[in-house]
């Protein structure tokens, strides 16, 4: 694992650049790195879907920054332009991952598609999506995973900025099936019934990071949920001293997920909410160090280091 100063390898700046093949994502995988190429680019190679954790020679998340274990997905608002051929100041249809699998978020209906905005005022100049007026959203299409592809424990990372505050506003929400039922997990947050704002997801009960109050502003949070061990809530490299409530063991986004919402398309994230990034294991990343509550080592220190210097957070 390298923390800084590890860019991608000659063989991965060619694939990137020329597009994945057949030929080459073999290749990539065995001698280099995937991922993206400074700012921008999707992975070179295709990890297999669901193969987000380890092997595969690693993932560049830009050219100073890159870890040892691929994401599940990789939601990157810098290229929305080069993949999905989003205009500034444009709403668009499609977010497609970077990691290699292509997974896609889809908004059919302009009346609830983001705005692309090339370069935020508020996300140190870097592209973001942005809610415009508190009602837009994207989903997976549904069965985007095969059944049980993604168990607990998982990992949820987001560079967003947040205006307003609002209540019972859903950044991301997931849906998987088992059997007759239907389960869910959803960030509904705040929760004005806990006294001061805070973030809670909704998972078979409520999960809190019940000492981190919500703020606007440009932020990164980082949700572990693990009902086998220990769930953790982080903003930036702080972690919540205490978590309330145990996730359930249910699969959690397999059907569905859904972002800037709950799965029912309710709930949206409030009026100018900036996300510009998204990235979610299917584990907790097992090399974290954590010194007096602070993330001090590992790979999630790597990541949320990369997205605190993209955005120009503190």
């Amino acid at each position: 694992m390298a923390n800084t100063a590890n860019s991608a390898s000659a063989a991965n700046q060619a694939a990137t650049a020329n597009g994945p093949t057949a030929a080459n994502s073999v290749t990539i995988l065995e001698q280099g790195r995937v991922g993206g190429i400074g700012d921008i680019g999707r992975g070179a190679g295709k990890p297999a879907a669901g193969g987000g954790g380890g092997g595969g020679g690693g993932y560049d998340l830009d050219a100073s920054y890159s870890i040892d274990t691929i994401p599940l997905i990789h939601w990157d608002a810098s290229t929305l332009e080069s993949e999905n051929s989003a205009s500034d100041g444009s709403t668009f249809s499609t977010w497609t991952s970077r990691e290699g699998n292509d997974y896609d978020l889809n908004q059919a209906d302009a009346a609830e598609q983001f705005t692309y905005e090339a370069t935020s005022s508020n996300m140190n100049s870097k592209p973001v999506v942005v809610s415009s007026d508190g009602a837009r959203h994207m989903m997976t299409a549904t069965d985007f995973l095969s059944a049980g592809t993604v168990t607990q424990p998982v990992t949820l990372i987001f560079a967003i900025h947040k205006e307003t505050l609002g209540s019972l506003k859903a950044l991301f929400s997931g849906k998987d099936t088992s059997g007759s039922g239907l389960w869910h997990f959803t960030d509904y947050s705040p929760r004005s019934i806990f006294g001061s704002p805070q973030w809670y997801i909704y998972d078979g009960g409520y999960v809190g990071g019940s000492t981190t109050d919500m703020v606007t502003g440009a932020q990164i949070i980082t949700w572990e949920l693990n009902p086998a061990g220990t769930t953790n809530f982080y903003k930036e490299l702080a972690r919540s001293t205490t978590v309330s409530g145990t996730p359930s063991a249910n699969n959690p986004f397999n059907y569905l997920f859904s972002l800037g919402s709950a799965t029912n398309g309710g709930y949206d994230v409030p009026t100018d909410t900036e996300i510009g990034e998204v990235i979610i294991f299917n584990e907790v990343l097992s090399d974290t160090t954590v010194t007096s509550d602070n993330v001090d080592g590992g790979e999630l220190f790597t990541i949320i280091s990369y997205l605190k210097n993209k955005y120009g957070i503190s």
